[in-house]
Parts: structure tokens; C-alpha cells; sequence
């Protein structure tokens, strides 16, 4: 995953996404409500609010999608301090985890988050189908409109990125597939322990084998198949 630039105002974007997302919605409107708007509306101004509302309203499902992918407690955390505005200090009561470690947590999950503001899936993501479509159907939403309003200007570099992006979001979606929609009966064991981890995106290494039905297997081959599928997962990512 190429590494965001100027991480401190990045993480400042992610955690005012976190926090917006957590507040009562100003909109009754769904996405795709305010989608068919924006492929509508004559008037300039209106229009570029449909848009700003078009993309808060995104980013609110994707802080919730994103949260919702999360362990429990990475997840709890995210809520106990963006939604009931808790401080590190007093979750650390809550929860079965360190400050210095809670502080570390929600540095690298707004970071997390930071990537996925500007359309970049981590390895992190790879492992959760269900959020990796959902990102995929936000970001086509949004593309929608630039290709159906073409008089709507906007800066190329973006849209290329937003675009590269969708075209790896769904390359990926085809490649992950073949792991979880084939037959039982045709996969390997490195098919079947990948296809655990796609459906078990938070179990341990260790609990993999008795998932996907392994009985024998050595922890040096479990590690390398691990390895084998992130490293083609990642050279498609670098792809953007």
C-alpha cells in the first residue's frame, strides 16, 4: 500500500470523518437518493451540493462499514471515543488493553482510515470481502455521476485515481473469489486455508488449519501460504 503523505493531516481527516459519522445525520436523503439528484439537477450550485452531501454521505457509511469489519475491540474503541467522546484514559477501564496500547491503536486504525480516504486498500482491508465490496459500490456511486454529468469539472489526477482505485477494488474482488466461491471439493489446502481467513478475517494463525479443515499441516507451510497470497494481494494494490 503506498504510504499517505503529510500522516498528521491525514489522520486529522480521518478522525473528523470518525466523528461526523457518529453525529445524527443532517440528511434524510439516501446515497442513492442524492446520487440521482446529482445526475439531474440544472441548477451550478445545488449541484455542488448534492455533491458535497453525496460524498459525507459516503464517507459516513464507510466509517461504519469499516468499524463494523474491525475486531471487537479495535471496534469499541473507535466507538467509545468518537461516538460517546470518552478519553484513552478512562477506555482503558472499559476495555482489556493498555493506554500506551490504546493510543497506539487508534493511531494506526485513523491511519487505516486516512488510506481510505484517499481510495488506497491495505492488506489490512484485503481480508474483510464484505467491506472491500462495500468501499467498491461507494466508489462506483461516485464515478457514476462524473461519467453520466460531464460538465462537472473536476480535477483529472483525482478521477484517475478514483478510477484506478474501482479497477483494482474489483480486480481484487474477482481474484478473492476464486477462493471463496469454488467448489470444496476442487480446493488445495493453500485455496482452503486462504478461504478461512477470507471467512474469518480475525482468527489467529494458529486457529486457521482447524477452520479450513486441515488436519495436517506444518506451521513453516501454513506462514508460507499466508505469505504467497499477500504478496500477490499487494503487488495488485501497488498496481494504483
Amino acid at each position: 500500500m503506498n504510504v499517505v503523505k503529510k500522516p498528521d493531516i491525514c489522520r486529522k481527516l480521518a478522525e473528523r470523518a470518525f466523528y461526523q459519522a457518529f453525529e445524527p445525520s443532517p440528511m434524510d436523503l439516501t446515497l442513492e437518493e442524492i446520487t440521482d439528484r446529482c445526475f439531474v439537477e440544472t441548477k451550478p450550485e445545488i449541484l455542488t451540493c448534492y455533491l458535497r452531501w453525496q460524498r459525507e454521505k459516503m464517507e459516513r457509511q464507510v466509517v461504519m462499514s469499516f468499524v463494523k469489519s474491525l475486531d471487537p475491540v479495535e471496534a469499541e474503541l473507535l466507538r467509545l471515543y468518537f461516538r460517546d467522546r470518552k478519553s484513552i484514559e478512562t477506555i482503558a477501564f472499559c476495555l482489556p488493553v493498555s493506554v500506551r496500547n490504546l493510543h497506539e491503536m487508534k493511531k494506526r486504525l485513523t491511519m487505516r482510515f486516512a488510506s481510505l480516504l484517499f481510495f488506497q486498500l491495505g492488506m489490512e482491508e484485503a481480508y474483510t470481502l464484505e467491506f472491500v465490496r462495500e468501499f467498491c459500490r461507494l466508489m462506483q456511486l461516485r464515478i457514476s455521476v462524473f461519467q453520466q454529468r460531464v460538465d462537472i469539472v473536476v480535477v483529472d489526477e483525482w478521477l484517475e485515481t478514483l478510477l484506478r482505485s474501482y479497477e483494482v477494488c474489483r480486480q481484487y474482488l474477482s481474484f478473492a473469489d476464486t477462493f471463496v466461491a469454488a467448489e470444496e471439493d476442487t480446493l488445495d489446502n493453500y485455496h482452503k486455508i486462504i478461504r478461512a481467513k477470507l471467512e474469518h478475517p480475525h482468527a489467529s494463525t494458529a486457529q486457521l488449519p482447524e477452520l479450513a479443515g486441515v488436519s495436517k499441516i506444518s506451521s513453516s507451510m501454513l506462514h508460507a501460504y499466508l505469505k504467497r497470497y499477500r504478496q500477490t494481494v499487494e503487488q495488485m494494490f501497488e498496481m494504483k
